[in-house]
């Protein structure tokens, strides 16, 4: 099942901003990575506990199914 975020946010998607260091990048693209550093950071430092392993699996799939 394929995910129609990026039939909703098109635009969004296909329209880009220069960004020092890092070139042009989309507005989709800077929307969504805070949060995806945000979680990524409160897994690292939780880790460690017992349900860590919920943060994990969602890394997981995000990762290995980015490009729906």
């Amino acid at each position: 099942m394929k995910i129609d975020l990026f039939r909703r946010f098109k635009r969004a998607g296909e329209s880009y901003v220069k960004v020092p260091f890092f070139g042009a990048v989309s507005y989709l693209t800077l929307a969504v990575a805070p949060f995806c550093i945000a979680f990524a950071v409160v897994w690292a430092v939780y880790r460690r506990v017992s349900f860590a392993w919920i943060g994990q699996d969602i890394l997981f799939c995000f990762l290995t199914r980015r490009n729906w």
